[in-house]
């Protein structure tokens, strides 16, 4: 959802197609929201490396390649040109 506080109304935007993971962080980057998701699963408990990013302006969804860390703690910060997670 997407909230307009000038009209004080919300906008559905695209529903994340993924699963949903307890062990993740994101970051925005470039205008774009990415989720890279990591060890356990509240629903699956399985390992996962799923990497995703949101356009907002297309309102879309797209999977990026897997990314290759499992294991990390659920924060991110982008310093610059480079995404650390």
């Amino acid at each position: 959802w997407q909230y307009d506080p000038a009209t004080d109304s919300w906008l559905q935007r695209a529903n994340f197609p993924g699963n949903n993971y307890d062990q993740f962080a994101y970051f925005v980057y470039n205008g774009k929201g990415y989720i890279v998701f990591g060890e356990g699963s509240c629903t699956f408990s399985t390992t996962t490396n799923e990497f995703w990013e949101y356009d907002p302006v297309a309102d879309t969804w797209n999977r990026l390649a897997d990314s290759p860390y499992t294991n990390f703690i659920s924060r991110a910060a982008v310093i610059g040109d480079v995404a650390y997670f």
